[in-house]
Parts: structure tokens; sequence; C-alpha cells
């Protein structure tokens, strides 16, 4: 019940703008704090990843997975 409450007026009923007959009316606070949020984890999972990844990034693979040195001695 209180899910259902906390989003029940998600399309504010006053305000928006109105341009040749189509209304935009403003985000409601349910879909700016779902916004907001989202877009955090967005950016904590980039910043995670290139805290993992970012020197192959920068650098490129380690030597040891460059297989450019063939030498024959079996």
């Amino acid at each position: 019940m209180g899910f259902r409450l906390f989003f029940a007026h998600t399309a504010s009923e006053h305000g928006g703008v109105t341009h040749e007959g189509v209304t935009l009316h403003d985000a409601s606070f349910a879909h700016k704090a779902l916004g907001t949020g989202f877009g955090a984890v967005m950016w904590f999972w980039v910043f995670y990843r290139f805290y993992k990844d970012g020197d192959v990034l920068l650098y490129g693979h380690a030597p040891h997975f460059e297989h450019d040195d063939h030498d024959d001695h079996h």
C-alpha cells in the first residue's frame, strides 16, 4: 500500500509546458529521485570498472598475454 501511495502522483496535475497541443508535465519527485539514483549507480560502476581495468585501458595488456616472442626451443 505504501508503494502505491508513493507513486500515486507520478505525473503532476499542475504546471508543465504546452507546445502545439502536447503538454509536457514537470517530473515528479519519484522520477527525479529514481533518475538521480540510477545515474549515481551507473557512474559508480564506471569508476569501479576503471579502477579494476584502467591499467589495461591505459597501458595495454601485460607482456605475458602478448605472444610476440615465438621461441621454438622445445
